[in-house]
C-alpha cells in the first residue's frame, strides 16, 4: 500500500492506468495524486470496476504470486485474490497495513477513509 501511496499517476507506467488516461476512459483532474487516491476516488464515485482493474494490474505486479491479497476501503472489498483454501483466520502469518487516505470527487473532498490491505 505504501507503494500506491506514493507513486503518483503521472509516474506510474502500469499498462491499464496508462490506457485509462490515454483514452479518457475516466476523468484523471490531477495527475499529480497518488495511484491509491484515484483508486479510492474512482471507488467511491462507483468507478469500481476500474478500480479493481487499476488495483489488479499493479497487485500483479507488486505481490508474490503465491500470496492470497484482499484490499478493502472502508470495509468496502475492492481487490481480491485468493489462490489457495487457507482464510485469513486459518493463515499461519497475515500481513495487516492499513492507511488512511483523501481524495476529491466531483468537487467534494473524500476523507478521512481507512484503506486495509491484507497478505497471507
Amino acid at each position: 500500500m505504501d507503494q500506491l501511496g506514493s507513486i503518483s499517476v503521472s509516474q506510474n507506467t502500469d499498462p491499464y492506468l496508462t490506457s485509462l488516461k490515454f483514452n479518457k476512459t475516466v476523468t484523471i483532474e490531477d495527475y499529480s495524486k497518488s495511484v491509491l487516491q484515484i483508486i479510492t476516488e474512482l471507488q467511491i464515485s462507483g468507478e469500481t470496476e476500474h478500480a479493481t482493474r487499476i488495483t489488479e494490474s499493479l497487485a500483479g505486479r507488486l505481490i508474490p504470486e503465491q500470496f492470497n491479497v484482499e484490499f478493502y476501503i472502508n470495509d468496502t472489498l475492492v481487490y481480491s485474490d485468493i489462490k489457495n483454501t487457507i482464510t485469513k483466520d486459518d493463515a499461519q502469518f497475515l500481513i495487516a497495513q492499513r492507511r488512511i487516505i483523501f481524495g476529491e470527487s466531483g468537487g467534494e473532498k473524500l476523507g478521512p477513509l481507512l484503506g486495509v490491505v491484507y497478505i497471507w
